[in-house]
């Protein structure tokens, strides 16, 4: 695989994703879609994938599921004003 199997913060995975020639950074979400917002030495960071154009399936980690639970403006709401985090997409490249 291309990425190291001990990805355990969002700030490791958001350095994967950049070096990765199977991902591409966007500035428009489509379905399969990565959104990462990587955590600070602060701030806990979030990623998640657009499952339909605006909606974004992650881990909740009070219900321990995988599920839709963002929108586009929620994530911004949420991740970029509400704890001063940054927000990348990247999209899966065809080799």
């Amino acid at each position: 695989g291309t990425f190291n199997h001990n990805i355990i913060g969002t700030d490791v995975l958001f350095q994967a994703l950049r070096r990765s020639p199977r991902f591409k950074g966007v500035l428009d979400p489509v379905p399969g879609c990565i959104e990462i917002s990587p955590r600070t030495a602060e701030v806990n960071g979030h990623c998640g994938i657009y499952i339909l154009q605006n909606s974004i399936a992650s881990n909740d980690s009070r219900t321990g599921r995988f599920e839709i639970n963002y929108t586009r403006f929620s994530w911004r709401d949420t991740f970029i004003k509400g704890r001063g985090l940054k927000a990348y997409l990247f999209v899966p490249v065809d080799l």
